[in-house]
């Protein structure tokens, strides 16, 4: 059963906004599993009021949490 209709949408918001891919997706996966990434809705809220994007970014990313991996889940929507 689905939930929500494009899950890959939500997947790449967390992502953007750093949220740990085991905290989002399925075990030894890529797949966003509904009932772990909806524990993250209010985490993911909170982020994206306190998100700045404007400036350089000093942090350190993880390959999955760039703006071209994000792009690339989203590519079939286009």
């Amino acid at each position: 059963m689905n939930v929500i209709r494009m899950p890959r949408i939500i997947q790449a918001i967390m992502f953007m906004l750093q949220i740990p891919r085991a905290e989002v997706c399925k075990p030894n996966s890529n797949l966003l599993s509904w009932k772990h990434a909806a524990k993250k809705i209010d985490l993911m809220a909170s982020r994206m009021l306190d998100l700045k994007v404007i400036g350089n970014n000093t942090g350190s990313y993880e390959v999955y949490e760039t703006l071209n991996y994000c792009q690339r889940l989203l590519q079939n929507y286009q």
